[in-house]
């Protein structure tokens, strides 16, 4: 986490700037999976077994896979609990200048905040964000093509 800006309902979550999570938890982490080739997914899914923070979190390679292919066909990723009870969020690449996935931005707040009613504003508004913070790293969204690099 790089940078991060405290909403309404949220201040203190628990990821703090300057931690991270696994790339199997979380929106933003599993973008980056997502954004990366095959064989980077299977020398993670190689490293051992899967954390597990919640009874939602993915454990294992089967559902990991499915996330990593649903993640490159939305070209967004949906964590719901698999990080905290009752947290949500929804992340989205960040491309640079030759299109590859280099970051990703995300929205986290209270799963009814995220998912509920505003759940389609909260996806637009994070894919407007990725958007354009990749144009201004040199990203021409005309020629972006799938999620994975």
């Amino acid at each position: 986490c790089i940078e991060r800006v405290d909403g309404r309902w949220v201040q203190n979550m628990a990821l703090q700037l300057g931690g991270s999570l696994p790339l199997h938890v979380g929106a933003g982490p599993r973008v980056l999976l997502a954004g990366a080739d095959d064989a980077f997914v299977d020398a993670y899914l190689a490293r051992g077994e899967l954390e597990r923070f919640t009874a939602h979190t993915i454990t294992t390679a089967d559902a990991l896979w499915a996330d990593v292919r649903a993640t490159r066909a939305a070209g967004h990723a949906i964590s719901d609990e698999d990080d905290v009870l009752g947290m949500a969020a929804v992340g989205a690449p960040i491309r640079d200048h030759a299109g590859r996935v280099t970051a990703t931005v995300s929205l986290s707040g209270p799963k009814p905040t995220v998912l509920g009613q505003e759940r389609r504003r909260s996806l637009a508004l994070i894919a407007e964000a990725a958007a354009e913070i990749s144009r201004a790293l040199g990203h021409d969204q005309a020629s972006a093509g799938p999620l994975a690099s």
